[in-house]
């Protein structure tokens, strides 16, 4: 997901037309929204029923903070830099932000490996029934 939103956030800065802009505006919503999910079910996983709602408020404090200060940052960057850079500083920064939640991820399925918790299974079907499976499942039919 980081690297989906990346890539979204560097067509957003290269972009010369609204098309590509638009392109890039799904790369980065489904990155960063896949990235918001991520955190959502890690905090839903780590923290009990009882302290969840205190649990949430930490993670999503951050949108206090860029609700107020987004608007001056963009302000500066279009004023005295380019509103490329203002993407382009966030390709660089997004990677090492990200950095923290993927480490997590990725020792935990390694460590769920190891205990025998994560078994890979196959279904049995073929393809049409995959396909038809699937279409059924996400209400495609």
């Amino acid at each position: 997901m980081a690297t989906i939103a990346t890539l979204g956030l560097i067509m957003m800065a290269v972009c010369r037309n609204i098309t590509t802009y638009a392109a890039a505006e799904v790369f980065y919503s489904v990155g960063f929204t896949g990235m918001i999910y991520s955190v959502d079910v890690l905090t839903a996983d780590t923290s009990t029923l009882r302290s969840r709602g205190l649990a949430y408020a930490f993670t999503a404090s951050p949108w206090i903070i860029t609700a107020f200060a987004g608007p001056k940052a963009s302000e500066s960057f279009y004023e005295q830099i380019s509103w490329r850079w203002g993407f382009g500083v966030f390709c660089i920064i997004l990677p090492f932000v990200a950095l923290p939640l993927v480490v997590i991820l990725m020792r935990s399925e390694r460590k769920a490996r190891q205990r025998g918790l994560l078994v890979k299974q196959r279904s049995g079907r073929m393809l049409m029934q995959n396909i038809w499976f699937y279409l059924v499942e996400f209400d495609g039919q």
